[in-house]
């Protein structure tokens, strides 16, 4: 099953239009969470945009996997698990997060927000593309749909 938002352009981000029919019940039934999505995406800080988008994955893979604490080697484990869904080429690197073991790796997302959130030289500017803010914005909205409903 695909997620419902497949690399989607935030500059064309209209929500009934690219909602699969079947999923927009899922859709009405969640929009609490699809509204923070659209939320974040209105930031004109790639930057900041980036790493609230990241904060907000995390919180819903939490929510997922029903862990008591956030930890992105969940992250990296849920975009291993469901990249293929969104049409997003998984790019896996080694991780460079703290306690982080030799064989320990990181997808393109968690990659990314380490070297903002953790640059290892001050000088080097990292940017953040268009391409990525619509990647990660697939993935919550895979994320999204992964969570349970709370009746």
């Amino acid at each position: 099953k695909l997620c419902p938002f497949s690399t989607p352009s935030v500059s064309s981000f209209s929500l009934p239009l690219q909602v699969e029919d079947a999923t927009a019940l899922n859709y009405k039934n969640k929009q609490d969470r699809y509204d923070i999505l659209f939320l974040l995406l209105q930031s004109g800080n790639k930057i900041q945009k980036y790493m609230a988008m990241y904060a907000y994955l995390l919180s819903l893979v939490r929510e997922i996997s029903a862990n008591h604490h956030e930890r992105q080697k969940d992250v990296v484990q849920y975009v291993m698990d469901n990249c293929s869904k969104t049409g997003i080429q998984l790019i896996l690197s080694p991780s460079t997060r703290p306690g982080a073991k030799s064989t320990d790796m990181d997808d393109q997302f968690t990659s990314l927000r380490n070297k903002i959130g953790h640059p290892s030289d001050i000088k080097k500017l990292v940017s953040v593309s268009e391409a990525d803010i619509n990647g990660l914005a697939s993935i919550i909205c895979c994320a999204i749909e992964d969570v349970a409903l709370s009746l």
